[in-house]
């Protein structure tokens, strides 16, 4: 027996975004939630994530995360996989919804 699995992503016309162009530009948190628990805006209201191309830079005063994307047509609700772009950790990756 075997058992084929296949995701079709639709063709997008110059004219329609992609998830991928929604998602580009300069981003302000407006809420924190890690495993379903908000977390409290306090010093977090002054990070910035900035998207450029497939580049996910998230900074917070002196702290800077330099991640890529990808994104995954497939997953309900829609998914992201970053990956840690530079440093020891580099490579390790995790999907965000």
């Amino acid at each position: 027996m075997s058992l084929l699995l296949t995701c079709v992503t639709p063709v997008h016309s110059p004219a329609t975004p992609t998830d991928k162009d929604l998602l580009q530009g300069t981003w302000k948190m407006m809420a924190v939630e890690i495993e379903g628990k908000k977390l409290p805006m306090e010093g977090l209201n002054q990070a910035r994530l900035v998207v450029k191309g497939n580049d996910y830079v998230f900074t917070l005063g002196k702290v800077k995360l330099d991640l890529v994307f990808t994104t995954n047509p497939c997953m309900t609700p829609k998914e992201i996989d970053l990956s840690v772009a530079f440093g020891p950790d580099k490579g390790n990756t995790g999907p965000m919804k």
